[in-house]
């Protein structure tokens, strides 16, 4: 086989590797979409041990949600001070989701605000996603802010709204302000669930690939250099 021969075989086996790599990333990336925390879902609830579910008064001010290897925590806070215990609802449809155990109905009111430490999914390279409320009746409201203080309701990026019985916003979130604060300033709402989108996992993979694959075809030039 001839020098040049040898230097185009290379080339291709080059070319080739770089495809097949990009294929094989394809999938992770349309698999990779979305994680959904389920707030009413008792089985995602990983801790603090004795965290009673559904429908029981759990006496604990904390639950965690963990779902494909990542986490959220919840807390629960009276408004003026000191935690308040959570409470799953599981009463049926838009009646379904985390609230406050000491509240009549067990959900939030203008009294409480239940806060979500988003910690976890930020050292993951998550700091976006979608919150679902439920329960938001006519003339009841909520509001929803990031923020780093816990117990509070935050003051960045503030979310309100009111009336139809589920609603779904974005939410973003940040090293600095990591908490999810949610409460009701009339009526009161329950948390149903948060949609996550994970698409970072991937991209580094085809980033890590497309580097390879360079590095393969520069090597018949540095070869040929050698040759001459």
């Amino acid at each position: 086989m001839s020098m040049e021969a040898a230097i185009m075989r290379l080339r291709v086996a080059a070319i080739m590797f770089v495809g097949v790599a990009a294929l094989l990333v394809a999938p992770a990336l349309a698999s990779a979409a979305t994680i959904v925390f389920d707030f009413a879902d008792c089985s995602e609830i990983t801790g603090p041990p004795g965290f009673l579910c559904p429908n029981t008064d759990s006496t604990k001010t904390t639950a965690t949600y963990t779902r494909s290897g990542l986490s959220i925590t919840a807390n629960g806070y009276h408004t003026a001070g000191g935690g308040a215990d959570l409470y799953v609802k599981q009463d049926g449809y838009g009646e379904t989701g985390l609230g406050i155990a000491a509240e009549v109905n067990h959900e939030i009111n203008p009294y409480y605000v239940i806060d979500l430490n988003m910690t976890n999914l930020t050292s993951h390279g998550i700091t976006s996603g979608i919150l679902n409320l439920e329960s938001v009746q006519s003339g009841e409201s909520y509001k929803v802010c990031e923020g780093h203080v816990p117990g509070s309701v935050g003051t960045v990026n503030c979310r309100m709204g009111s009336g139809g019985l589920n609603d779904s916003i974005a939410i973003n979130w940040s090293s600095a302000d990591y908490l999810i604060g949610i409460t009701a300033p009339t009526g009161n709402v329950l948390i149903a669930s948060s949609i996550v989108v994970t698409p970072e996992p991937a991209t580094f993979a085809l980033f890590g690939a497309g580097a390879a694959g360079l590095g393969l075809i520069r090597r018949p030039r540095r070869f040929r250099r050698a040759a001459k």
